[in-house]
């Protein structure tokens, strides 16, 4: 009598437990008080420092009253590395006559002006407009300190409770950069973000004020072709036998 005998064989038993955890490089919830500057303060996860103008406080708002644009700036330590996923996501309740930015850049603000144009040396930046009847919501990059707005754009954006971008970095020079407005994706460009190890805030105001829920920055990294190849190696052997 002949009978088959299933026999697997692990190549790689660790690469069965492989997965992808998102790591929190940080984040923020805005639980200080109205009363204190948001300048100088760490990071709710993450531990990092902000460095931002006095119009910025802890509790996260913004009060731009008499044309007030300013910024603030959050040094990460390091660049985006390779084959690697961040996620940057913003949430929002309340905007008068205020345009909000949110992004990461390759060199840090200077704190006593907008973020947008005349700051940063490069950068890629979601943006809450609240302006009227102009409201809306965009992806816009800077070059060389100059604006180039509206990359993606939808008019007439509001409500809209969380902006995000996922960028994804399988090759740095030429990163793919999807974003969201409230789950939903609005499109994606390419972009090299080499060297961008800043997350930069800014606000420009009319005379308008603006309230910040949360700001999260997290990257997960790919599985890498070592375990891919291990996983490649768990194999069902049938072996015969009398």
């Amino acid at each position: 009598m002949k009978f088959k005998t299933p026999i697997i064989t692990l190549t790689s038993v660790a690469a069965l437990t492989i997965s992808s955890q998102a790591a929190t490089i940080f984040s923020e919830d805005f639980t200080g008080d109205s009363a204190t500057n948001l300048q100088g303060t760490t990071t709710t996860e993450g531990g990092l420092t902000w460095n931002a103008d006095a119009l910025f406080k802890a509790n996260g708002s913004y009060n731009g009253a008499g044309n007030a644009d300013k910024s603030g700036y959050i040094n990460l330590g390091a660049g985006p590395t390779i084959n690697t996923t961040y996620t940057l996501t913003t949430s929002m309740t309340t905007v008068g006559d205020l345009q909000w930015f949110f992004g990461l850049a390759d060199s840090a603000a200077d704190t006593s002006l907008r973020v947008q144009d005349g700051n940063v040396d490069n950068a890629v930046l979601l943006m809450y407009r609240g302006v009227g009847s102009s409201d809306g919501v965009r992806l816009d990059f800077v070059d060389s300190k100059s604006q180039n707005a509206s990359v993606i754009a939808q008019s007439n954006g509001h409500p809209a409770n969380t902006l995000s971008m996922v960028v994804t970095s399988n090759n740095l020079t030429d990163a793919s950069i999807e974003m969201f407005k409230d789950g939903a994706s609005l499109g994606t460009v390419n972009r090299d973000i080499t060297g961008y190890q800043y997350f930069v805030l800014g606000a420009e105001a009319g005379s308008g004020s603006g309230q910040i829920n949360s700001i999260s920055l997290t990257a997960v990294p790919e599985p890498s072709s070592t375990a891919l190849l291990g996983l490649s190696g768990l194999s069902l052997i049938l072996r015969r036998k009398k």
